[in-house]
């Protein structure tokens, strides 16, 4: 688990095919220093595994599944690359719960740097189908960076990144048209998902361990009554349509 915080922006130094798959060296001295053969490490949000490690970087490969959600397999020799070694228990979670599953690519629409010296105003359009992921004030991850979404508008969103977000990652080598690796909030797709199995008719059974009151302790609160569909905990007011409205694929 990673929380979205890059530790250095590092440099690719080799990019080797390897049958299906593409074998990437890496330069970063800082995130060698505690490195492990067999640690994670998340390279533009997408979690790789360390499989030699040098004092100056390491080597980690790509698999095809890895190759066709991102960008790494767009990335040349002497590209900047964020990067961030596994989160330790114990350690502040600076950012958010960030998995470096990758759930696709989204690209930059715009960058429009702030009067001052006060940051970049920076904006990306997503596949839509992850829009309903994406919240106002919530967390997103973008290039492996633990982001706040500062305006969500269908499948754009809009980002204020302060100066040492700037400084400290690739965010601002990108330009309009780059193509960025995203991950949404992992706390999201539980709630849909969970969510989903309250609808359902109550002919299909609902796990035992899912309660209604679990639920609407979750969701901050009385979830309402209905007979469209039941969990063991309590009857829940939640039909397929509602959720439809609400944009919720069940």
């Amino acid at each position: 688990m990673f929380t979205g915080i890059i530790a250095d922006v590092g440099t690719v130094k080799e990019k080797t095919p390897d049958g299906p798959a593409t074998r990437f060296r890496f330069q970063s001295t800082l995130i060698a220093q505690d490195l492990k053969v067999g640690d994670s490490v998340a390279c533009n949000g997408a979690c790789l595994t360390a499989e030699q490690v040098f004092a100056d970087g390491f080597i980690a490969a790509a698999v095809p599944e890895t190759l066709a959600r991102t960008t790494l397999g767009q990335i040349r020799i002497g590209d900047s690359i964020n990067l961030e070694a596994a989160t330790k228990a114990g350690h502040p979670l600076g950012g958010h719960i960030v998995q470096g599953h990758v759930d696709g690519v989204c690209e930059v629409t715009g960058m429009r740097e702030l009067p001052g010296g006060g940051g970049m105003e920076f904006s990306v359009r997503i596949p839509s189908e992850y829009s309903r992921y994406c919240v106002e004030k919530g967390s997103f991850c973008l290039h492996g960076i633990s982001l706040t979404l500062a305006a969500v508008s269908g499948d754009e969103l809009r980002f204020a990144i302060v100066p040492h977000t700037l400084s400290h990652t690739n965010l601002a080598k990108q330009r309009i048209g780059s193509r960025m690796n995203f991950e949404v909030d992992i706390v999201g797709k539980y709630v849909e998902k969970l969510l989903g199995y309250l609808a359902l008719p109550e002919t299909s059974k609902v796990p035992s361990q899912v309660s209604g009151s679990a639920v609407a302790s979750a969701l901050g609160g009385h979830v309402g009554t209905g007979s469209s569909a039941r969990a063991q905990g309590g009857t829940m007011g939640l039909t397929a349509e509602k959720l439809g409205a609400l944009g919720y694929g069940v």
